[in-house]
This record gives structure tokens, sequence and C-alpha cells, in this order.
């Protein structure tokens, strides 16, 4: 995998003159900017969304944990708005706004607690910007410390 300094090296620029041109944070010439444009081309560079989280503090994940996926197919009692028409309409929204939904799947049958609390540090060690919780039924959620 291609990184920004191959880019550089390839191009004949400096990496910040590399980043500059992906960030479009200050003018680069024509010239230059063809030739980084055509080193990222030529070399399949993807951008780090590592180093762009740790640079601008926004992962642009959301985070959304339901049990609509294992639920999928049993008979909820024809109660409510079904799961999936509100995951559809939160990833709508989400899009909209120009970020990415993370979904988990909880299964919340009895003998299998406690899933809730790693499927959200696994968010937040993602950085995600939030955590939405879709559930079958009305109920408490307890948040880990």
């Amino acid at each position: 995998m291609a990184t920004i300094y191959d880019v550089a090296a390839y191009a004949g620029v400096s990496p910040k003159t590399v980043s500059r041109v992906i960030n479009g944070d200050a003018s680069v010439s024509d010239k230059t900017r063809s030739k980084v444009e055509t080193a990222i081309a030529a070399l399949g560079y993807i951008p780090s969304s590592a180093a762009r989280i740790m640079r601008s503090h926004r992962s642009g994940l959301i985070g959304l944990i339901t049990g609509a996926i294992s639920r999928t197919g049993e008979n909820t009692g024809g109660h409510g708005i079904p799961d999936m028409f509100l995951i559809k309409g939160i990833q709508q929204r989400i899009r909209a706004q120009g970020k990415i939904l993370m979904i988990a799947d909880i299964d919340n049958k009895p003998g299998q607690p406690g899933q809730m609390e790693p499927l959200i540090r696994t968010f937040m060690e993602h950085r995600a910007e939030g955590i939405l919780y879709v559930a079958g039924f009305h109920q408490e959620v307890l948040l880990p410390e």
C-alpha cells in the first residue's frame, strides 16, 4: 500500500506538498498539483483515515447498535415501526450529512448479557462522533462508565 512518502518521492515533492494537494489546505501550482495527482493515480494511493482523524479530531463515523439484524424474520408482534425502517432512515440521514454509519448487531437473548459495553468501547476506539441504539422495544440501557 502506497504512503504519502511514496507519492511525494514519485512526484518529486515534499510530503507536506502532497498533503496540501489532498486536503486543499494551501495554494499549490497547477503543475505541482498535476504531478501529485498523477503520482496518486499511478501508485493507487488512498489517504489514511487515521491520519485525517488525528488532524481534524473528527472521524465522520456514527455508530449504531441494534438487534434488528439478528431479529430479522422473527415475529415482533406487529407493534411499532419495524427496526429495519428506522435503520434505513438513520442511514439516509447520516449519508446526507457526509458521514458513515457503522452498524453492530447485538443479540439480546437471555443468558448473553454484557454485549453492549464492548460494542460501545469499539465505537469509541474508532472515534465515533455519536452512538445510536435501536431497540425492538422500550428498555433501559445501562451505559459503561
